[in-house]
């Protein structure tokens, strides 16, 4: 690939030299572009930082740790794609440990019984009513996390 020489930057007289490796856009051939590796289905590329904006109590810390645990499990109850398992580091620094545990434990016990529900080709009256279910009991343990909180 023929690029063309970077453009030099120069600071202000005094200023602390920076270099920067500018460089005019240019039209290339889409194969010559590195495919990515992804190391959690087609969100997590390595090698790169992954940031997850959204208006404050939307879920961020929920999802992230849902991700996580997906990832380390390698069930796939969130990407669809089951894969192997994988060593997740998970660092929160807004919320205590015992509001992280319960947290856990009740995305385990929701996705344990989800992940049983994507076993089964079909979903009878009784799976919904315990779909519901579930889904109340995180409602409510998202709710006593709030008061803690």
């Amino acid at each position: 690939m023929n690029l063309p020489k970077p453009i030099p930057f120069t600071p202000q007289a005094g200023a602390s030299p920076l270099i920067y490796d500018f460089q005019a856009w240019q039209e290339i051939d889409p194969a010559q572009i590195p495919r990515l590796r992804f190391v959690y289905g087609d969100t997590f590329a390595a090698g790169y930082l992954s940031v997850t904006f959204a208006a404050p109590k939307t879920g961020k810390s929920l999802l992230a740790l849902s991700e996580a645990i997906d990832a380390a499990t390698g069930r796939g109850f969130l990407t669809g794609k089951p894969a192997a398992p994988i060593k997740v580091l998970y660092y929160n620094a807004e919320d205590e440990l015992a509001v992280i545990q319960g947290r856990v434990t009740v995305a385990q016990r929701l996705r344990a019984d989800l992940w049983a529900f994507e076993c089964k080709d079909t979903m009878r009256g009784s799976d919904w009513t315990r779909l519901d279910a579930m889904r109340a009991a995180l409602s409510a343990a998202e709710g006593r996390e709030a008061l803690a909180a």
